[in-house]
Formats: structure tokens, C-alpha cells, sequence
């Protein structure tokens, strides 16, 4: 069976309009290893594609793209972004490659050029609701909130069925002592996206921060079922040790120190200690 296409393509299809040299939409991926969510296999594809000298210059952008997608979530933020430079020198209004070089761009912590392509992407496609999201979340990493939370809305308000929104807006509501606007937020997401990890970290955050611990411990419970996140694991340490097993909360915290202590210090800095 044919491998579904990921969402770059989806947001192809349906956020940018006809498709334009400048703005390419879809093509013909041959055996579908250049959408592959395999990020191996789709380097693999994707670099064949490119060196096959077959591709047209519309075609060239959107393999770019993909692999530079794939570099991303491999954490090779430098290749990703290299991958979007050649994709948006193909075609300079590709709104989806300048999004997903934003996001590489947050990846390496350079928060204002992320900013920069995230902004340059809502102005070629203004309802572009993922370019708000992502830039929503430079927003907050930079500790400007009220930004953040702002392109979080505007997002949800052009598709209150993008849970991704829903969710930056619950945890950064958080951060900013608004619980049970926060609350809400994360409810609402996950009705739209029931027991998603990231969700649920979310909300075990939230209610932490409402010192409603034992509910948090379920979410981050839920949450850690899958892979083990330092954010999940540091906030249900915090969690048991405020219902007194001082023990486990301690494993838990030391564990997510190991796993990834930048993560655990941002946690420190909105206010889980």
C-alpha cells in the first residue's frame, strides 16, 4: 500500500492556492520514498529525486522541502535549513518551505529569523494557520507572551480544529498564570486529539500549576507511555513530591535531568521546582 502523504503535502494541497512555478503544489513522488515518514528513508528518495536530473525546477522546491522536513525532525537543523534555501530559490513564494525553515530556524534558537520567514509566510498566504502556530511559539521562547498568545488565537479563530494551536495557547496561558483559561485550551485540544503525549504534558503542566497534582500525575502518566519525555518526567517528579513520595518524585526529576537538562531548566523558570 501506498504510503500516505505527511502534512507537508496536505498543506500543499490545501493552504496555497493554485498551483504557480513560485508556488508549487503537489507532483508525481514516483515510489513515494520523498514523503516517506521514515526520515532515513525519505533522505534517501528525496536526494535520489534531486540527483536524477529528471525533476522539474517546481518539482526540485518540493523535494527540497521534504528533505529538509526530514533533516528537521532529525534534529540537522544546518542541512534542513540549507534544504529550504535551495527550495525557496526555486520558487520564492513557496509559503509551506519558509514556515518549515522558521521552524528549523527556532530548532537552533534563532528566534527573530525565525520570525522573519514565519512572518514572510503569513504575508504570501495570511490564513497559513501551522506559520501562525510556529511563530506563535518563537513568540514564546522569547518570552514575549501576549505576541504568542495572540498568533496562537488568530490561529485558532481561522480553524478551530487545529488542535496544534489549541495547545501552544494552553501552555503558554500557563506560563503566564492564566490556569484556567490554560485549562480550557488543553481540554478543547484534546477533544480534537485525544491522548496526544503532548497534549496531555500540556495539561499535566496545567494542573500542577492549579496544585491539582494528583490529576497531573495521570496526564503525565498517559503522556509517558510513549517515549519518555524529560518535560513529562520532570513535571510528574514535581507532581508526586507534592503529594509527599518524596522518592519517586526525585527518580522522576533526576531521570528528566538526564534526559535533557535545558528542558528540565525552562520547566525551573516557569515556576515547576
Amino acid at each position: 500500500m501506498r504510503t500516505p502523504r505527511p502534512l507537508v503535502i496536505w498543506l500543499l494541497a490545501t493552504l496555497l492556492g493554485a498551483a504557480t512555478p513560485q508556488n508549487p503544489q503537489s507532483r508525481n513522488a514516483g515510489d513515494g520514498r520523498c514523503e516517506s515518514p521514515d526520515w532515513d528513508v525519505r533522505i534517501a528518495g528525496c536526494t535520489a529525486l534531486i540527483q536524477s536530473g529528471r525533476e522539474t525546477p517546481s518539482a526540485l522546491a518540493i523535494d527540497y522541502n521534504n528533505r529538509g522536513i526530514a533533516y528537521r525532525n532529525k534534529g540537522e537543523y544546518d542541512r534542513a535549513i540549507a534544504d529550504f534555501d535551495r527550495a525557496i530559490d526555486m520558487a520564492p513564494e513557496f509559503a509551506v518551505a519558509l514556515s518549515n525553515r522558521g521552524n528549523a530556524y527556532r530548532g537552533k534558537g534563532e528566534y527573530d529569523r525565525a520570525i522573519r520567514d514565519f512572518d514572510e509566510a503569513i504575508r504570501l498566504q495570511p490564513d497559513f494557520v501551522a506559520a501562525l502556530n510556529g511563530r506563535g511559539q518563537a513568540y514564546r521562547a522569547k518570552g514575549d507572551y501576549d505576541r504568542a498568545i495572540r498568533d496562537f488565537t488568530q490561529a485558532i479563530d481561522l480553524d478551530p480544529q487545529y488542535p496544534g494551536a489549541w495547545n501552544s495557547r494552553c501552555y503558554v496561558r500557563a506560563i503566564a498564570g492564566e490556569a484556567m483559561a490554560a485549562l480550557a485550551d488543553c481540554n478543547q485540544a484534546l477533544q480534537l486529539r485525544p491522548d496526544d503525549p503532548n497534549i496531555l504534558d500540556s495539561r499535566g503542566f496545567v494542573y500542577v500549576k492549579l496544585g491539582r497534582f494528583k490529576e497531573a500525575v495521570a496526564d503525565y502518566d498517559a503522556a509517558l507511555r510513549g517515549a519518555p519525555t524529560a518535560s513529562s518526567l520532570y513535571g510528574r517528579g514535581v507532581a508526586k513530591r507534592a503529594m509527599g513520595d518524596m522518592g519517586g518524585g526525585a527518580a522522576d526529576m533526576e531521570a528528566a535531568r538526564k534526559l535533557d537538562a535545558g528542558a528540565v531548566a525552562e520547566l525551573a523558570r516557569f515556576g515547576l521546582q
